[in-house]
């Protein structure tokens, strides 16, 4: 699993996302209680556009190591910027935080995460709903 995980992150780097996402299914299959292989496979997924699937290899990292920093905030990403999904994402970097102390990337992206997710939902003055 290893010399194909490898591979696949020499393979993105690249810009060859599918031949990543194949090499990452193929060690997923040998070495299915990898994190780290399903946390690479949702960041490639994402890349390759297939927002779902990536959120589903993310969350099933998680499922296998509840203290992925790396898990938490690919996580956050894709749920703030590919599904839209702000507050859901907030919740994700936060615990990012919680696990490996304070980030000022992570806490600028809370706060501007919040602040969009705040103002999405404030009434726009003079319209009646």
């Amino acid at each position: 699993a290893g010399a194909l995980f490898n591979g696949a992150i020499i393979a993105a780097k690249n810009g060859r996302y599918a031949d990543a996402d194949e090499a990452l299914a193929q060690a997923a299959k040998i070495a299915p209680s990898n994190a780290a292989i399903l946390t690479e496979r949702g960041r490639v997924l994402r890349n390759l556009g297939r927002f779902t699937e990536a959120q589903h290899a993310y969350r099933a990292a998680l499922e296998l190591d509840a203290d992925s920093v790396r898990a938490h905030r690919n996580l956050g990403v894709l749920l703030d910027l590919y599904l839209g999904k702000p507050d859901e994402a907030v919740v994700e970097w936060r615990r990012a935080i919680d696990l490996q102390g304070g980030d000022k990337q992570l806490e600028g992206w809370i706060a501007e995460s919040s602040h969009r997710s705040s103002t999405a939902n404030r009434p726009v003055s003079g319209v009646s709903p």
